[in-house]
């Protein structure tokens, strides 16, 4: 697994490298290499097309939801993010939450943040403390900064009862994975 991972990373680092290389060089355009990559299936150069592309949200919503149905977590990512805060696209925040939640679900911790405070944000009813709590906790615990203080913070707003529920759902999201939080 963290061979694959490495990998992965490599294999990223490489084509933006290349990339950026390419572009030095250039006016326009996207490296050959990358867009026949891209074409032909790689979820590592499909993402680096969406942020090739990331001023040109229709281009960079194709790439971007490529790689992301192939699994490309960082894809995810951003289309959460595009939806959240309507860049190229329209805000749509059940998307938003979709994508940041399959994210989530891979083990990545800025998206469990982007969902804390997703549902900070709309924490008119006790149960979005409650999952705002346990998506900070679950990024605090892999060391996101963020979260850690996002966390410190709500718990000073939350009463005893809350943060114990808060508790019992952290436990059953780390025993039995995130999509148990999903209702």
């Amino acid at each position: 697994m963290i061979i694959s991972y490495m990998h992965r990373s490599f294999h990223l680092c490489s084509l933006l490298v290349t990339t950026t290389l390419w572009l030095a060089g250039c006016d326009s355009g996207t490296p050959p290499s990358m867009q026949s990559l891209a074409e032909k299936g790689d979820p590592d150069a499909q993402f680096a097309m969406g942020l090739f592309h990331e001023t040109n949200g229709e281009e960079a919503l194709k790439w971007y939801t490529l790689a992301a149905d192939q699994g490309h977590v960082d894809a995810m990512l951003h289309l959460g993010s595009m939806h959240a805060n309507g860049r190229s696209v329209p805000e749509d925040s059940e998307q938003a939450l979709r994508h940041y939640t399959r994210a989530a679900e891979y083990g990545n911790v800025n998206a469990m943040f982007w969902l804390g405070k997703f549902h900070l944000q709309n924490a008119t009813e006790p149960d979005k403390k409650t999952l705002a709590y346990v998506y900070f906790s679950l990024a605090a615990s892999d060391n996101h900064e963020n979260s850690a203080y996002q966390l410190h913070l709500l718990t000073q707003t939350m009463d005893t009862e809350t943060i114990h529920e808060a508790k019992e759902r952290l436990k059953n999201a780390e025993k039995r994975g995130i999509q148990i939080l999903q209702k």
